[in-house]
């Protein structure tokens, strides 16, 4: 899409589309494909297929850091595959949703599963495991800001979690009083599947994902 909202461009990939992330340092756009057990990755600078890469197992979130991807490979947890040479190795041992999104902040993993928030660092070491029923109840979307916080969407608890960097802390946006366009959050938050959280010449941006449609807002805390 461009900037003002309106289409640029449609893929056709040949296969089912479940995650995507963008590298922009390439600007090398990643799909993962659920059932299909593959990754397409697509230049954007002359926008065609690049690489295709086939697994076997199903492939659903996926992250990007130094060269490297790292993706949900389903029942066979988390994983990690060299762009150079296709070499996979586990780095998580668990059998993960396909609602189970990942990201990378520094050196740190952060993924969700069920209705539980874990943060890992690239060795394996655990840093911190949350889990708060009925709080957060289905675990969809995932994001940090600028300082290393969290934000995790519940699907069916209808609310968006923030969870300070060192695990220890957690808050609703709504009880923040999170502000989008003058209105409280709580009034847009109803089945979100994914967001993002960007920064840009000291202005926050929220991109929301619900349904069919992608509201972007720009936030700011009370």
């Amino acid at each position: 899409m461009k900037p003002d909202g309106s289409l640029d461009l449609t893929l056709q990939l040949g296969s089912l589309t479940s995650y995507i992330h963008f590298i922009e340092e390439s600007q090398k756009l990643v799909v993962t494909s659920g059932r299909d057990k593959s990754i397409t990755i697509i230049d954007m600078k002359n926008r065609k297929t690049e690489k295709l890469i086939n697994f076997g197992s199903w492939i659903y979130g996926v992250a990007h850091k130094d060269g490297k991807l790292v993706y949900n490979g389903y029942n066979r947890g988390i994983c990690v595959v060299s762009l150079d040479n296709v070499f996979i190795t586990q780095l998580v041992n668990a059998t993960l949703s396909k609602y189970s999104s990942i990201v990378i902040w520094l050196d740190q993993l952060y993924y969700i599963n069920n209705d539980s928030v874990t943060c890992c660092d690239l060795q394996r070491t655990l840093k911190w495991k949350l889990e708060r029923k009925p709080f957060l109840r289905g675990a969809r979307g995932i994001t940090l800001d600028n300082h290393g916080r969290v934000y995790v969407s519940g699907f069916e608890s209808h609310n968006v979690v923030v969870i300070s960097a060192d695990g220890k802390n957690t808050e609703c946006c709504c009880q923040r009083k999170m502000v989008l366009n003058g209105h409280k959050l709580c009034s847009s938050i109803e089945k979100i599947t994914s967001y993002l959280f960007r920064t840009t010449k000291m202005r926050h941006f929220f991109l929301m994902f619900q349904n069919e449609l992608v509201q972007i807002f720009k936030i700011s805390f009370l």
